[in-house]
């Protein structure tokens, strides 16, 4: 948990700076499916433990490839950490994953997440507002998405529990189940 807010902390309260891009990354199509990349990142600003500052780490991200819609999601995973981002805009998480806007600005939310229809207790995510992408702050929050996005669920993020914004979670392809190894995730999971 301790990792988790730190990456959070990193990304939305002091700065991240994406140093290179290398992966698989394909453009948006007419059907979404999942996408993948590659990452570095250093870690800067005052809320980094020292024996973080400046170190280079290397980290991967799977994301929807369909940034005309809102409701894209992306998995990441650095240090061991996997996290979810929502976009409740349309967002062009390729983009994102080059080069990590940055964001000193984070609030704490309390959507409202379904599957199946079902209210999933969600806990406390963190939301970037001029990023307008929602992250939620609990790991087990994330395998649910994780999972839902295996199981083919329908999802849906409503930050005022009327306008239900229904996630994309296309179906797994190649590159989800080539995902995650760092995070004890996917088919090369140890």
């Amino acid at each position: 948990m301790r990792s988790f807010i730190l990456i959070l902390s990193v990304w939305l309260l002091s700065g991240a700076v994406a140093l290179a891009q290398a992966g698989t990354a394909s453009s948006s199509t007419e059907a979404p499916e999942w996408s993948h990349t590659s990452f570095r990142m250093q870690f800067t600003g005052n809320a980094v433990k020292l024996d973080n500052l400046g170190q280079v780490f290397e980290g991967e991200a799977l994301f929807t490839n369909y940034p005309e819609k809102k409701g894209n999601v992306a998995f990441s995973c650095l240090t061991s950490t996997l996290t979810a981002n929502i976009g409740l805009v349309p967002v062009d998480f390729e983009a994102y994953f080059r080069e990590f806007p940055r964001s000193r600005r984070g609030k704490v939310k309390l959507p409202y997440l379904y599957i199946n229809g079902e209210k999933v207790k969600s806990g406390q995510w963190i939301y970037a507002p001029n990023l307008k992408i929602y992250m939620p702050r609990k790991k087990h929050v994330v395998g649910k998405l994780y999972n839902a996005a295996i199981r083919g669920d329908s999802v849906t993020l409503s930050t005022n529990d009327k306008d239900h914004i229904p996630l994309i979670l296309p179906k797994p392809n190649a590159n989800f189940a080539n995902f995650g190894a760092g995070c004890g995730i996917g088919k090369h999971a140890a």
